[in-house]
Protein backbone atom coordinates (compact mmCIF):
# COMPACT_ATOMS: atom_id res chain seq x y z
CA UNK A 1 0.00 0.00 0.00
CA UNK A 2 1.50 3.35 -0.98
CA UNK A 3 2.28 5.98 1.90
CA UNK A 4 -0.65 8.22 0.30
CA UNK A 5 -2.98 5.71 0.80
CA UNK A 6 -2.32 4.72 3.93
CA UNK A 7 -2.23 8.12 5.26
CA UNK A 8 -5.72 8.71 3.88
CA UNK A 9 -7.30 5.88 5.72
CA UNK A 10 -5.69 7.77 9.34
CA UNK A 11 -8.67 9.42 10.81
CA UNK A 12 -8.11 11.79 13.67
CA UNK A 13 -10.67 13.29 15.72
CA UNK A 14 -8.72 15.86 17.12
CA UNK A 15 -5.31 16.29 18.50
CA UNK A 16 -6.51 15.12 21.88
CA UNK A 17 -3.46 15.53 24.53
CA UNK A 18 -2.81 19.37 23.64
CA UNK A 19 -6.18 20.15 23.31
CA UNK A 20 -7.29 18.74 26.72
CA UNK A 21 -4.49 20.61 28.34
CA UNK A 22 -5.66 23.80 26.81
CA UNK A 23 -9.41 22.80 27.94
CA UNK A 24 -8.22 21.68 30.96
CA UNK A 25 -6.94 25.26 31.40
CA UNK A 26 -9.70 27.18 30.24
CA UNK A 27 -12.31 25.58 32.86
CA UNK A 28 -9.66 26.20 35.87
CA UNK A 29 -9.59 29.69 34.97
CA UNK A 30 -13.36 30.11 34.94
CA UNK A 31 -13.54 30.50 31.45
CA UNK A 32 -16.95 29.13 30.21
CA UNK A 33 -18.69 29.13 27.12
CA UNK A 34 -16.23 27.08 24.76
CA UNK A 35 -17.33 23.81 22.84
CA UNK A 36 -14.51 21.41 21.24
CA UNK A 37 -14.61 20.03 17.64
CA UNK A 38 -16.92 22.60 16.40
CA UNK A 39 -18.09 22.74 12.79
CA UNK A 40 -18.07 26.74 11.59
CA UNK A 41 -18.26 27.59 8.28
CA UNK A 42 -17.26 24.23 7.50
CA UNK A 43 -14.08 24.62 8.94
CA UNK A 44 -13.54 22.58 12.07
CA UNK A 45 -12.13 24.04 15.16
CA UNK A 46 -10.67 22.22 17.98
CA UNK A 47 -12.36 25.22 20.88
CA UNK A 48 -15.04 27.62 19.24
CA UNK A 49 -17.19 30.42 21.71
CA UNK A 50 -19.76 30.37 19.32
CA UNK A 51 -21.42 33.39 21.33
CA UNK A 52 -18.10 35.41 20.92
CA UNK A 53 -17.22 34.13 17.43
CA UNK A 54 -13.70 32.90 18.57
CA UNK A 55 -12.27 29.86 16.91
CA UNK A 56 -9.01 28.82 18.13
CA UNK A 57 -6.61 25.96 17.13
CA UNK A 58 -4.35 24.13 18.96
CA UNK A 59 -1.29 23.15 15.99
CA UNK A 60 0.97 20.45 16.57
CA UNK A 61 4.46 21.47 15.72
CA UNK A 62 5.29 19.13 12.98
CA UNK A 63 1.83 18.98 11.35
CA UNK A 64 1.61 23.33 10.90
CA UNK A 65 5.48 23.99 10.22
CA UNK A 66 6.40 25.28 13.51
CA UNK A 67 9.85 26.39 11.98
CA UNK A 68 11.86 25.83 15.15
CA UNK A 69 10.09 21.98 15.71
CA UNK A 70 9.26 20.94 12.71
CA UNK A 71 12.94 20.23 10.79
CA UNK A 72 11.10 21.03 7.54
CA UNK A 73 14.19 21.07 5.71
CA UNK A 74 15.48 17.29 7.07
CA UNK A 75 11.70 15.97 5.53
CA UNK A 76 11.61 14.18 2.18
CA UNK A 77 9.90 15.82 -0.21
CA UNK A 78 6.51 13.80 0.54
CA UNK A 79 6.06 15.64 3.82
CA UNK A 80 7.14 19.09 2.98
CA UNK A 81 3.93 19.07 0.39
CA UNK A 82 1.96 17.49 3.29
CA UNK A 83 2.88 20.15 5.70
CA UNK A 84 2.88 22.81 2.83
CA UNK A 85 -0.84 21.65 1.87
CA UNK A 86 -1.59 22.29 5.68
CA UNK A 87 -0.17 25.56 6.09
CA UNK A 88 -1.90 26.76 3.10
CA UNK A 89 -5.15 24.97 4.48
CA UNK A 90 -4.55 27.14 7.69
CA UNK A 91 -4.58 30.32 6.08
CA UNK A 92 -7.35 30.05 3.56
CA UNK A 93 -9.52 28.96 6.95
CA UNK A 94 -8.43 31.83 8.88
CA UNK A 95 -9.31 33.72 5.82
CA UNK A 96 -12.86 32.44 5.65
CA UNK A 97 -13.72 33.04 9.28
CA UNK A 98 -12.00 36.52 9.41
CA UNK A 99 -14.44 37.83 6.23
CA UNK A 100 -17.07 35.85 7.98
CA UNK A 101 -16.20 38.12 11.28
CA UNK A 102 -14.52 35.22 13.71
CA UNK A 103 -11.71 36.09 15.91
CA UNK A 104 -8.92 33.16 14.92
CA UNK A 105 -6.81 32.42 17.50
CA UNK A 106 -3.88 29.69 16.65
CA UNK A 107 -2.06 28.00 19.65
CA UNK A 108 0.83 26.38 19.05
CA UNK A 109 1.57 22.55 20.89
CA UNK A 110 4.53 23.90 22.15
CA UNK A 111 3.35 26.71 24.22
CA UNK A 112 0.73 24.07 26.25
CA UNK A 113 3.86 22.51 27.45
CA UNK A 114 3.88 23.80 30.89
CA UNK A 115 1.96 25.90 33.55
CA UNK A 116 3.01 29.25 32.61
CA UNK A 117 2.79 28.79 29.05
CA UNK A 118 -1.06 27.16 29.53
CA UNK A 119 -1.70 30.02 31.38
CA UNK A 120 -0.21 32.34 28.50
CA UNK A 121 -2.24 30.52 25.98
CA UNK A 122 -5.59 31.08 28.13
CA UNK A 123 -4.55 34.60 28.63
CA UNK A 124 -4.38 35.35 24.39
CA UNK A 125 -7.93 33.45 24.06
CA UNK A 126 -8.86 36.02 26.61
CA UNK A 127 -7.96 39.09 24.88
CA UNK A 128 -9.72 37.79 21.88
CA UNK A 129 -12.96 37.39 23.92
CA UNK A 130 -12.57 40.60 25.84
CA UNK A 131 -11.81 42.63 22.27
CA UNK A 132 -15.83 42.40 22.10
CA UNK A 133 -16.85 42.75 18.27
CA UNK A 134 -13.89 43.19 17.11
CA UNK A 135 -12.70 40.42 14.85
CA UNK A 136 -9.43 39.58 13.03
CA UNK A 137 -6.57 37.28 13.03
CA UNK A 138 -4.74 36.63 16.40
CA UNK A 139 -1.59 34.01 15.05
CA UNK A 140 -0.08 34.34 18.23
CA UNK A 141 2.16 31.49 20.05
CA UNK A 142 5.21 32.43 21.32
CA UNK A 143 7.45 30.82 19.30
CA UNK A 144 5.24 31.42 16.17
CA UNK A 145 7.23 32.73 13.50
CA UNK A 146 5.16 32.44 10.34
Amino acid sequence: MRRSAIMARIRSSSNKSTELRLCAMLSALGVRGWRRQVNVLGVRADIAFPRDRVAVFVDGCFWHWCVPHCGFARLSSYWQRKIMRNFIRDVKQNALLMVNKWTVVRIWEHDLRTLELRRWAVGQVKIALDSGKKWGYAWEGKGRTT
